[in-house]
């Protein structure tokens, strides 16, 4: 019997309730991760890491069984990296001489055109057998549980958007499965001698396509009808793009769940009723439950922005509903990340020169309207590069998608201070004259004398609406 057991991928979607259902049947949980000083999960946090061989070796030397919950999907180079792992950590699990590895992966047809998503699961399957060490492996498709990536993918969909296009992968039929079902089959084959070494293929009641998930989930939570209209010219790397600008999923995860999208995944053998009892949840009921665990995790969440304890400091009286930063959905990766900001700062330094600039013209003057349409191409190509684009929106029946008012407040305080700055810039000669030259624009004669005529208010109004609109995918850059 396995006393002590170590989870690779503890902090992770499956890990962390793995973890804590481990822990309430008795077992003394291992919980492997790069960073044990920081770890808050079930089980005492070792250090270890996949890519780092040595750290394997001391990680698993008290461990009688290992479960092994670790994938690179938001790398390009994702097949590679996760074969280098599965090898280290089939060796280590050898030297260590353990009882059993457990590993969980993916549906799909032996024999069939497989993505390289779920080439690459089947992949790991052998390559951490390969030490010697009886490997169990449990084959599932969408998990459907909060933090889910796959999961994700699909609520957000239907969250933001009332009707869509979608490709043909959206037909393709699938079985999904709860979070709590997939941590009770886990569970379930640690222990009995007939799961040793198989191959176990696990799934909900519910047989459905990708489409008909995203409809029920319009109809069970948000009580409406959800429009699709099936169209053949999406490319997987055309998908990926739509789906990284309308969820908070990178490019890279994106792009590689996509791929397998096409591949139907579907149980073709029960024999996990055999070592595991139990009847598997629903679909509409896995869909409430991934709800619920949302809101507990929402509500454990205080995350303040900079802006709002500068508000709260300076009024003490603003409500916190309206400005709180609220939590990401799912990490993202480091890359995705940095991407953002890249954007948001380029788009701040154009847009704030084009906005200077527009201010600065004199009524009649030609550059007036390219400044003014190159400030909304940047503004609006800049909201879309930074995306999703649904950030900054308040969605009713009690879901704060993002606080709006802080991004709008954000919008307008800069467009005050380009307009300050225009005008401080009219009053200095020197300043004056620079700007006139760099701007190729003729003098203007008066410095200010212009600021009530039609033209230059009308400017301001549109700028200030520009920046209004565009600026809360721009601010959640900034404040992340």
């Amino acid at each position: 019997m396995a006393k002590q057991v170590l989870v690779a991928g503890a902090s992770g979607f499956v890990g962390s309730r793995l973890t804590e259902a481990l822990e309430s049947e008795g077992y003394s949980v291992l919980a492997m991760t790069r960073h044990p000083d920081t770890y808050s999960g079930a089980g005492k946090p070792i250090f270890g890491d996949v890519n780092e061989p040595a750290s394997l070796r001391s990680a698993l030397a008290d461990a009688d069984a290992a479960y092994y919950l670790v994938h690179s999907l938001a790398r390009q180079d994702f097949v590679e990296k996760d074969a280098e792992a599965a090898k280290s950590f089939g060796k280590a699990a050898a030297d260590a001489g353990l009882e059993r590895l457990i590993y969980l992966g993916g549906l799909g047809r032996e024999g069939a055109d497989l993505s390289a998503h779920l080439r690459s699961r089947r992949e790991v399957e052998h390559l951490l057998g390969e030490g010697g060490v009886p490997v169990t492996v449990l084959r599932a498709a969408i998990i459907i549980g909060h933090g889910g990536i796959s999961w994700e993918i699909t609520r957000q969909l239907v969250a933001h958007l009332p009707a869509m296009v979608v490709p043909r992968w959206a037909t393709t039929r699938t079985q999904p499965i709860a979070l709590a079902d997939v941590t009770r089959y886990l569970l379930g084959v640690l222990e009995p001698e007939t799961a040793r070494g198989r191959v176990f293929e696990i799934g909900g009641p519910d047989v459905l396509t990708y489409a008909e998930m995203m409809r029920r989930v319009a109809e069970v939570h948000y009580h409406r009808s959800l429009y699709m209209v099936v169209v053949p010219l999406l490319t997987p790397r055309l998908s990926s793009y739509w789906l990284s600008l309308v969820t908070d999923v990178d490019t890279a995860t994106a792009r590689n769940l996509v791929d397998s999208m096409s591949n139907e995944v579907v149980v073709t053998d029960n024999s996990i009723t055999e070592i595991v009892s139990g009847v598997p949840m629903g679909y509409d009921e896995a869909v409430r439950e991934a709800f619920r665990q949302r809101a507990a995790a929402r509500a454990e969440v205080v995350n303040v922005s900079p802006m709002s304890r500068l508000i709260r400091r300076a009024t003490g009286v603003v409500r916190p509903v309206l400005i709180d930063k609220v939590e990401r959905d799912h990490r993202q990766s480091d890359t995705a990340f940095l991407r953002r900001r890249i954007v948001v700062a380029i788009t701040l330094a154009v847009g704030a020169t084009l906005l200077g600039l527009s201010f600065s013209v004199r009524q009649g003057d030609p550059a007036f309207y390219p400044l003014t349409f190159g400030l909304a191409a940047t503004w609006t190509l800049g909201s879309l590069l930074s995306g999703p684009l649904h950030l900054g929106h308040i969605l009713l029946g009690g879901t704060l998608r993002r606080p709006i008012i802080t991004s709008i407040g954000v919008g307008l305080l800069l467009a005050a201070l380009f307009v300050l700055g225009a005008l401080v810039i009219r009053t200095i000669p020197t300043l004056a004259e620079f700007r006139r030259r760099r701007a190729r624009l003729r003098p203007t004669g008066k410095s200010v004398d212009h600021l009530h005529d039609h033209r230059w208010s009308m400017a301001l109004l549109r700028n200030c609406s520009f920046v209004a609109h565009c600026s809360p995918p721009l601010a959640y850059g900034i404040q992340c």
